[in-house]
C-alpha cells in the first residue's frame, strides 16, 4: 500500500491521491501521455482537470496566511519560474542534457508543492528520477509530459489569481 484516503472520501481528495501515484513507471508515463487529449468525450484521466492540477486548499491557505497582495506577488514569481524552467527543459530536450533535467525538475518539484501544483510536482519528481538514473528515454517522455502539464498548470493558476 502506497497511499490512503481518510474518510469521508471526497472526489477531489481521491483524484489528488490517484494523480500522486499515477506516474511511477515509464509505462505509466507513456499511458499518461496518450491520455493528454483534447477529446471532451474521453473518459480517460486528463491532466487538464483542475482537481488533478491544483490543490486549491493549499492556495487558499497560502492566500490566507500571506494576504492577497503578497500572495499575488509570489504567485507571479512562481509562474515566471515555471516558464523559465520550461524554456530550459525545452532546450535540454534538444540536447538531451540530463543535468539540466535534474536541476530544473528538482526546483519545480519543491516549488510546485508550495503552490499546490500536485501533478506538476509528481511529474517533476519522475523527471528528476529518470534523469538521475540516466534513463534518457524515460527522461525525455517525462520532460514532454511536464511541459504539457506545466502549460495547463500555469493556465489554472492564472485563473486563480
Amino acid at each position: 500500500m502506497n497511499g490512503y484516503a481518510t474518510k469521508p472520501i471526497s472526489q477531489k481528495n481521491l483524484q489528488t491521491i490517484v494523480a500522486t501515484w499515477c506516474f511511477k513507471s515509464k509505462t505509466q508515463v507513456l499511458e499518461a501521455l496518450s491520455t493528454l487529449t483534447e477529446d471532451e468525450d474521453s473518459r480517460a484521466l486528463k491532466m487538464d482537470e483542475p482537481a488533478l492540477l491544483i490543490d486549491e486548499a493549499i492556495l487558499v491557505d497560502l492566500n490566507r496566511f500571506l494576504g492577497q497582495e503578497k500572495f499575488n506577488e509570489i504567485l507571479q514569481l512562481f509562474l515566471i519560474s515555471v516558464n523559465h524552467s520550461c524554456e530550459a527543459i525545452k532546450q535540454a530536450i534538444d540536447s538531451q542534457d540530463l543535468s539540466v533535467f535534474i536541476r530544473e525538475a528538482h526546483d519545480l518539484k519543491s516549488t510546485s508543492a508550495t503552490f499546490g501544483a500536485t501533478s506538476l510536482q509528481v511529474i517533476a519528481k519522475d523527471l528528476e528520477v529518470y534523469s538521475d538514473t540516466d534513463d534518457i528515454s524515460g527522461a525525455l517522455l517525462a520532460a514532454e509530459l511536464l511541459l504539457s502539464c506545466a502549460k495547463r498548470t500555469i493556465e489554472a493558476l492564472e485563473c486563480f489569481n
